[in-house]
């Protein structure tokens, strides 16, 4: 009997270890959750929310003089800071280029610009372009016009010398881009319209060619008859 009962036990102790949940490994990171995203404030009219209150008023005003200039390209740069992230520093790099994101895609979402955010907690500065400027301009033309000075503002010392310098690089990089742009743009236009006048005028030509070798060349016919008289002899 002891000998029967021993198979049906241990077949029911293993059936019941499957149902049963598997512990976690010991070294298993526990996950933490996300961060909420936070509502995208309102999109500056002068073109600077400055939540940190880093940047001193004449500095202001010269850079949202300078950003307004920007305007008459139709190029929208805004400038931004933050007092913290609120994460780990090993985060803030991360959540720093995720705000800049949402900044971006809501204040800019159909126009050319960026967004420049500051970070007065960790020092970090970042820069978003738009999605229509990332379609307009190949990366390689916009790296060409802002890495360099980019490069150089940031071994600005003030967290407010490097936002201004930041800001008003961007906006004039992206204006001249913006120019060339709209110049090539027009010259295209004035080039096919002169291309396409030439086309129409060559299909003329040629219907109206065609329309006078289909007619040919006609030789009325006398109104009355000719009477051919005999030669007179003398």
């Amino acid at each position: 009997m002891l000998s029967t009962f021993r198979p049906f036990a241990a077949a029911l102790l293993a059936t019941l270890a499957l149902l049963l949940p598997a512990p976690a490994p010991a070294d298993e990171t526990p996950v933490v959750p996300a961060l909420p995203r936070e509502p995208v404030p309102q999109a500056p009219a002068g073109l600077i929310l400055d939540q940190a209150h880093v940047l001193l008023p004449e500095i202001a005003a010269r850079l949202s003089a300078k950003l307004a200039d920007a305007r008459a390209h139709d190029v929208h740069v805004y400038v931004a800071t933050v007092s913290s992230l609120r994460v780990p520093a090993s985060k803030q790099l991360e959540r720093l280029e995720e705000l800049a994101k949402d900044y971006s895609n809501t204040w800019n979402k159909h126009t050319i610009g960026a967004v420049i955010l500051f970070d007065d907690e960790s020092g970090m500065i970042t820069l978003e372009l738009s999605k229509p400027t990332s379609e307009r301009f190949t990366t390689f033309a916009v790296e060409d016009v802002l890495r360099i000075p980019l490069g150089e503002a940031q071994k600005s010392g003030l967290a407010r010398d490097k936002i201004q310098r930041f800001g008003e690089i961007t906006a004039v990089a992206l204006s001249k881009l913006q120019e060339d742009y709209l110049k090539e743009t027009h010259r295209a236009r004035i080039g096919n319209f002169i291309m396409g006048g030439i086309a129409l005028l060559g299909i003329g030509l040629t219907i109206f060619s065609a329309v006078a070798k289909s007619n040919g060349p006609s030789v009325a016919a006398p109104s009355h008859p000719i009477n051919h008289q005999p030669p007179v002899d003398f």
